[in-house]
């Protein structure tokens, strides 16, 4: 894994609050039956794991290896992010909400939240990435905001001062994706292109140099990016590039790496860090769909449906049931597969059938650590996903359910 310094901060609990959902209480008359409302389904959020600043938003700081249901979304909940200590989610129409440590609330706040609180003057959110010590958001406009620490300038702002409400990260306008990592930042732009700023130790802004950089800097010789993915200190793109089949031209997505290479993150053969982008080669699926970078260790989803990883694996976060490290990608699963998410040190996948899977560290997250993947008891309907730093979110719809309603003619509420 990683041998640089990891950030922590004092736990301190807020006081949770509930959601009640209230019924008229009508009166019926002695022939008439009192109607049922049918409540539709709805998307709620779900965690388990480490919760010392209360990142698993139940109103409590107690871990827990089973899922339960986060507090208070009233809204139904589209995205969840996973950091550190703190998590984010968003609900319908682009309201962001955030819990956990609170550096990051984004709310100005000085004291942890055990529940979602939601980040004032900030609408429109289309997107959120979860780093360590700091969070980012995209709005529907294409600029990128962000808060919390800025040791390295991870929040792009032009400055390292921390800040615990939103900034506007400089220069960045027509972006379609980000993800925050450990000290720095990423972001693809609606052509193509891929920048990055903050923490830079081991070229992880892939601009060829190990200077830190305070404002957003491009990545060199990346074009056609679709996505990103920003771990400790190591980093993962999806290209597309055009390849001559016969008499015409297919597209077809490749996996670029760059960073630190201490435990074979690139999945280049060696344990030699890159400052510039390179392609991963040995990844046998017809076309790659999807891509996620943790602790030590990258991870891609296949047109296939197949998982492959490489890096680091000293808690089994690669799943192929060792604990040795991989230097080059190796498969992981061969299933109905539809979307991944690496935290510091497990891993989890979500199946076709809304079932979700994971391995690696025990720590709190899975119970039991494992080398294989094993399947999380009960939870279904899952739709989303997210690993962050010995916890775990998902998104998954809570079935319809009826309810007593009022008399026949009186209104609801």
């Amino acid at each position: 894994m990683s041998n640089w310094p990891r950030r922590r901060y004092r736990v301190r609990a807020a006081a949770g609050m509930m959601l009640a959902l209230g019924v008229a209480a009508g009166v019926a008359g002695p022939a008439q039956a009192r109607p049922v409302l049918k409540l539709p389904p709805r998307s709620a959020a779900v965690s388990w794991g480490d919760n010392q600043h209360g990142q698993l938003g139940d109103g409590t700081t107690t871990a827990r290896a089973t899922y339960a249901g986060v507090t208070g979304l009233s809204n139904g909940v589209t995205q969840v992010s996973a950091g550190e200590d703190n998590s984010m989610a968003l609900t319908t129409g682009g309201i962001l909400w955030t819990w956990g440590d609170a550096v990051e609330l984004g709310t100005g706040s000085t004291t942890d939240s055990t529940v979602p609180v939601q980040v004032p003057g900030l609408g429109g959110i289309t997107q959120v990435s979860a780093g360590l010590g700091f969070d980012l958001a995209l709005r529907s406009d294409g600029t990128v905001w962000g808060w919390g620490l800025n040791t390295f300038g991870e929040l792009g702002d032009g400055n390292t001062d921390s800040v615990r409400t939103p900034v506007q990260v400089s220069g960045m306008t027509a972006v379609s994706q980000i993800a925050a990592g450990n000290g720095f930042a990423l972001a693809v732009r609606s052509d193509g292109t891929v920048w990055g700023w903050g923490w830079n130790n081991h070229g992880q802004l892939g601009n060829g140099t190990t200077s830190d950089s305070d404002v957003p800097v491009q990545v060199t010789g990346l074009t056609n990016v679709i996505r990103i993915a920003a771990g400790d200190a190591s980093a993962l793109a999806l290209r597309v590039q055009f390849r001559r089949i016969g008499s015409g031209f297919t597209a077809v997505r490749t996996a670029w790496t760059w960073g630190v290479n201490n435990a074979g993150q690139l999945g280049d053969g060696t344990d030699t860090g890159r400052a510039t982008p390179e392609l991963v080669s040995g990844i046998n699926v017809p076309s790659i769909t999807a891509i996620a970078v943790g602790g030590g260790d990258c991870m891609v989803l296949g047109s296939d449906g197949s998982v492959w990883g490489w890096g680091a694996n000293f808690d089994g976060e690669l799943g192929n049931g060792s604990d040795a490290a991989a230097f080059r990608p190796v498969k992981i699963l061969d299933a109905a597969v539809t979307a991944i998410a690496v935290g510091q040190s497990h891993a989890l996948v979500l199946l076709g059938n809304g079932n979700v899977l994971a391995w690696g560290s025990g720590y709190f997250g899975l119970g039991s650590s494992s080398l294989v993947p094993v399947i999380i008891p009960s939870l279904a309907g899952v739709t989303q996903i997210s690993a962050g730093n010995n916890y775990s979110l998902a998104v998954h719809q809570v079935a319809a359910v009826s309810v007593p309603g009022g008399a026949p003619g009186t209104p609801q509420r």
